[in-house]
């Protein structure tokens, strides 16, 4: 039997800023999306669109922007005791860089951004 006195739960809405936050927090969280949406009540599927989306904005951005985002990479004791050894650095553009493990990092940024 239908009840009419029960109010209606209202759907939240949240702004792209309330999703990045919560996208930061599932990120940083070790939870399965699952676990995470389950813990604040968030939609799953919602999430994965929101962080599909913040994804592609950035890249978007980038694009325009022609900016070169490297990923962090740790250099180890092991990488620092070759010596002379070489990082070769493929672009999606075909071509191939190869410059010595004891590089300038702010140079090499800017023949990334020059070459593409």
């Amino acid at each position: 039997m239908l009840n009419y006195n029960t109010p209606i739960k209202k759907h939240k809405r949240r702004n792209a800023e309330v999703w990045s936050s919560l996208i930061r927090n599932y990120e940083q969280s070790g939870q399965s999306i699952k676990e995470f949406c389950e813990a604040h009540q968030v939609n799953p599927i919602s999430l994965k669109n929101w962080k599909y989306k913040f994804k592609r904005q950035q890249r978007e951005t980038a694009a325009v922007n022609n900016v070169v985002n490297f990923a962090p990479v740790k250099i180890d004791d092991e990488l620092k005791s070759m010596g002379n050894s070489k990082i070769k650095i493929e672009l999606r553009s075909n071509i191939k860089i190869i410059v010595p493990n004891n590089f300038d990092d702010q140079q090499l940024l800017h023949l990334v951004n020059l070459l593409q």
